[in-house]
């Protein structure tokens, strides 16, 4: 069942088997009819019109009536989550990998946010990395929603500033959750398993109020110029202002060309991006 990790950490989903006997292509995921009625159908309905390598694909949505299940057919999925590659691998990850890691993941929320959508839930747990291709797929589209929808599913710990916060209603609740998010994880790449200072619903709540800077403890000594750049910009409390999916995805592939053609290109962490690209 290890191949089997598209829900890793959703306790109402059955994984049954692949269909196919010998190169699998597609994955049943079985939910009874008491436990859908739980979960948010808009992610599911909407994952069915989304089409884009870096995001699970969702196949159809049948009821089996005489069973009381909901059955959902998505694209088979091998490989391990990201948080499983972050703690096998610990301080040997490669830099030009977390570039190409992060420009992945750009490149899908990139497209959900040019449509409207928003992720909500981003997280290691919910990315599959295939050493051999060396591809990312964001997986859980239950928690995908149109980015005016009020009720959203995320997780505490990994949740930008205005989603915690009550007290400052006046922040808005776009896209720009899932760019903190990405900054959450790029602190992981960069730092180890673990190392994200929020790990409770009262730092994320501290961290809501400006009680407490997720950056006050990290230390851009031996990292990337640029990396340090992006992941302070990323971690921009203001929503307004973070860096958006397609600026970051731009600036990456220009990194990417740069550094295939050998110059050297280096941006002064802790200001702006904006203008660099």
């Amino acid at each position: 069942m290890n191949n089997y990790i598209f829900f890793y950490n959703t306790r109402f989903f059955t994984c049954v088997s692949p269909i196919g006997k010998e190169t699998p292509q597609l994955v049943q995921h079985e939910i009874d009819f008491e436990d859908f009625e739980k979960l948010e159908l808009s992610g599911f309905e909407l994952s069915l019109l989304l089409h884009h390598p870096h995001i699970v694909h969702t196949c159809a949505i049948y009821e089996d009536i005489i069973r009381e299940k909901i059955i959902i057919i998505q694209a088979y999925l091998p490989g391990i989550t990201l948080e499983n590659y972050i703690i096998y691998n610990k301080n040997r990850i490669d830099k030009k990998w977390i570039i190409s890691v992060l420009s992945q993941i750009a490149d899908a929320l990139a497209y959900l946010h040019s449509n409207g959508l928003v992720f909500n839930d981003l997280k290691t747990t919910n990315i599959i990395y295939n050493p051999q291709l060396h591809h990312i797929t964001l997986i859980d589209t239950t928690t995908i929603s149109d980015e005016k929808q009020k009720e959203r599913a995320w997780t505490t710990i990994f949740a930008a500033p205005e989603m915690i916060d009550v007290l400052s209603k006046h922040l808005p609740k776009t896209s720009a959750v899932d760019m903190w998010s990405l900054g959450a994880i790029l602190y992981e790449l960069l730092k180890g398993y673990d190392t994200w200072p929020v790990k409770t619903a009262y730092d994320a709540y501290h961290v809501s109020n400006k009680q407490k800077n997720v950056l006050s403890s990290f230390d851009p000594t031996g990292h990337p110029p640029m990396l340090v750049d992006i992941l302070y910009n990323l971690l921009d409390y203001n929503p307004r202002t973070r860096l958006k999916a397609t600026p970051l995805l731009r600036l990456l592939k220009q990194r990417r060309i740069s550094s295939s053609n050998h110059s050297q290109t280096h941006i002064t962490p802790h200001k702006t991006i904006r203008h660099s690209i």
